[in-house]
This record gives structure tokens, sequence and C-alpha cells, in this order.
């Protein structure tokens, strides 16, 4: 199968390791491409592009869902594989990803998600992304199971029988996308060999920007679904159970670090978590009321 490399950036110079990742792959060099759009960056991140041998473009629409959707369009790969530009992708990723296809009934397939090695605290102590996306992911108000873009790969005809991304979407579009796979009879599964290196957000900010986007596009998401689950309102008690649990959470830390533990490991970790429930309440909040729709 011909594979269809696809990498959307955003003023993110890390792009250049992702592509240094994805040249050495152990697959047959005429039988992937690589292709990266550039979602409107400066000029220094086109300058790290055209010294490699890619298939470069630009997109002016803002959003990685319309980068992507711009990839597609030049894209001539039997199968469309996906990884964001902070990524690294481990020299089998291609190989065993395309494994998962042996299946006619599988349309879309999600890697292994790990982190990279951290530089911050805060990178340290996030959550792994999609944790490690060993299986595929679900939410509790949504009907399917789903893989995330930072390593994913679907079949190119369903692609263009579903035309692409929903570009209504800047966060949960991955989401749908594995829905509509799915709603069009297809399955979605993990390989577990099929391996990217991921890096966490830097900084507290970005930590919240992450989770609050992630939030408003959940809303978005149930305003799209909620006909189909005969549901007219939600309420995700998780962020909030989150908030109770952390003071308890902190004195059993607390306790295992008097017997040898990390305090500012712990300390951390819930500062994170703090950080994360409070952008998702603040995310749910203004996405309801952005695009009217009850959901808490």
């Amino acid at each position: 199968m011909k594979i269809s490399v696809i990498v959307p950036v955003y003023n993110d110079s890390r792009v250049e390791s992702c592509i240094s990742s994805l040249l050495v792959q152990d697959y047959p060099k005429d039988l992937y491409e690589v292709i990266v759009v550039d979602n409107h960056s400066v000029a220094s991140i086109s300058e790290i592009i055209s010294r490699f041998p890619v298939t470069y473009l630009r997109e002016e629409k803002q959003g990685s869902y319309f980068a992507r959707n711009r990839g597609l369009e030049t894209a001539s790969g039997d199968i469309a594989a996906f990884i964001d530009a902070d990524c690294v992708a481990d020299p089998g990723w291609l190989k065993n990803l395309v494994k998962g296809f042996e299946d006619p009934q599988v349309g879309g397939v999600g890697g292994k998600i790990l982190k990279l090695p951290s530089k911050t605290w805060v990178q340290a102590a996030a959550e792994d992304l999609a944790e490690q996306q060993t299986s595929p992911q679900s939410l509790p108000f949504f009907p399917y199971p789903y893989i995330v873009t930072a390593n994913a790969a679907y079949r190119m005809s369903i692609l263009r029988q579903l035309g692409g991304f929903d570009t209504q979407f800047q966060s949960g579009g991955d989401v749908d996308l594995s829905g509509r796979v799915q709603q069009s009879g297809y399955q979605i599964i993990t390989v577990q060999d099929a391996i990217v290196y991921h890096a966490a957000r830097e900084s507290i900010q970005g930590y919240f920007r992450q989770y609050f986007g992630y939030a408003v596009g959940h809303t978005l998401l149930f305003k799209k679904y909620r006909h189909s689950m005969d549901r007219k309102f939600f309420v995700n008690t998780y962020p909030f159970r989150g908030l109770i649990m952390i003071p308890g959470r902190l004195i059993f830390r607390s306790a295992l670090w008097l017997s040898g533990g990390a305090l500012a490991t712990t300390r951390g970790t819930e500062l994170l978590n703090l950080v994360k429930y409070i952008a998702l309440i603040g995310g749910n909040l203004y996405g309801s009321v952005k695009y009217r729709i009850p959901f808490l």
C-alpha cells in the first residue's frame, strides 16, 4: 500500500525533527510520500521545510483540519497517515501502522503515543496524550471510540467519500472523523508497535489552552451528535469530581513522600490536575454559550 503522510504545522520549529523522523522510515521509499502543510506560519517555518525532500503546501485558512484537508487534496496514497509537527515517529511507525489495514473491515488505525523526554517540570508532570492510545479512546457523551490525529491513519477511499475532516472543529475533529468512519460501517483499531513520540505542553498556560480547547470541541461534538443519542443536555461530572479529589490525593501522596517519595512531583502533578479541571469546566461553559447547547 502507498501511504501519504500529512503533517500540519503552524509556527512550530519542531517540525524539523518530525520531518527528519519521517524520512528514515523502515518502509519502501517509493511507497510513501510526506506532505507538510504550512498553516500560514512565519517565514522561518517555510525555510525549515524547504530543506527537506517533501511536498510543501500552504493553507491560509487557520485551523489544523483545514490544513489536513489541504494535504488530502494532493495526497496520492491508498492510506492517509497523520502526525503532528511536535511529534517524532519511530522508524517502524509506517511499517507497523499499515499492518492494521490487512483486515478490509478496518477503516482507521491508531498507534501508541509516548512522551518525548521532558524539558520542563510541566512536561514531566503532564498526562500522556490519549492515555498513550493503547486502545481506541472514548468520551462519555460520544457513541463511538476514536483515535487522535497525532498518530492515526485512514483508508483514502473512505476519506474521499466522507469529505475529510469537518472544519467547523478547532479541536475534536479527529473524534468526529472516527465516528463518521464507523457510521460508514468500518472499524477503528490500534496497533501497539506503531509508535509516535509526542511533546507535552511546556508551560502551564499551554496546558490550560490544550484542555480548554478539548472542552470547547466536546460541546460541538455533543451538539452534532446529540440527536442520534436522543439526549438534550449533558453534565460532565469528571472535572468536578476531580477538583473534589485533589485535597485527598495530596494528603495521600504526601504520606508516600514521607516514606521516600518525591513531593515536588506530587505537587506538580496535582497543580496540573487543577489546571486541567478548571480548563475543562471553563471550556465547557464557553462552548455552551458559543454553540448554544446545554453542555456543562
